[in-house]
């Protein structure tokens, strides 16, 4: 395998199971053309919950949404689905406060 601090970060040829590139950007869209954030909610979780993601996917598809607590919520119910669990904490940039960050830390180390 690759080593060095990005391994297999931007490849997911490495991972079974997850989307192919294009398969990814038909979703991103899918959620991008919900005009209301609910909405957006609704269909990313949805996806979300039927396919397995790299850490880089998962922040693609926080990055759709505006409000912390929806990007928080959907971090959370993708953690069980990303397959290279280890560079979840790279998503951590993607939140504004520091009490989201915490909050996701927690989840992570208590998650079962």
């Amino acid at each position: 395998g690759r080593d060095g601090k990005w391994g297999d970060y931007d490849q997911h040829e490495g991972y079974a199971g997850t989307m192919s590139d294009w398969e990814f950007k038909s979703v991103l869209q899918s959620i991008e053309k919900e005009c209301l954030e609910s909405n957006k909610m609704k269909s990313a979780g949805q996806i979300i919950r039927t396919n397995n993601f790299t850490t880089a996917q998962v922040e693609q598809i926080l990055l759709l949404f505006s409000f912390e607590n929806n990007k928080l919520e959907l971090a959370k119910q993708a953690y069980g689905n990303t397959v290279d669990k280890k560079n979840y904490s790279r998503l951590m940039d993607v939140f504004s406060f520091n009490s989201s960050k915490s909050e996701l830390e927690r989840y992570i180390r208590n998650y079962r």
